[in-house]
């Protein structure tokens, strides 16, 4: 009785050393993500429009820089030079999407996740 409950005890000893090395080894790790420069996303944190495009980000791992309107003046006052860089004087809204590089605005959380989807 007594190799018996020896053996149970070694059993569980060996198989906690061997999950936990097998996880260590074999265990998928998250890729590092994609960071994409001369992208801003101007949001609002209670625009449900937003936040499908925040959370198309978060799930293809993307980060670019954001900027909330709604609670900055600061941050307003960059939307809207950036929609005069594109030619954009009314129906200013977010989520809205410049990219300096080719003085380029996209409105719309549809459309930009479509620039995305391109571009990725």
């Amino acid at each position: 009785m007594k190799k018996f409950i020896k053996f149970i005890i070694w059993g569980v000893i060996f198989g906690c050393l061997f999950g936990t090395l097998f996880s260590l080894f074999f265990s998928k790790k998250p890729a590092p993500p994609v960071k994409i420069e001369g992208i801003t996303l101007f949001y609002a944190k209670t625009c449900p429009h937003c936040k499908k495009v925040e959370k198309y980000l978060k799930k293809k791992n993307i980060e670019i820089e954001k900027k909330e309107v709604f609670h900055s003046k600061e941050n307003r006052k960059l939307l809207f030079e950036a929609a005069k860089k594109c030619g954009i004087r009314n129906n200013i809204g977010v989520p809205f999407l410049y990219i300096k590089k080719d003085k380029k605005c996209i409105i719309g959380d549809n459309p930009i996740i479509n620039y995305f989807e391109k571009k990725l």
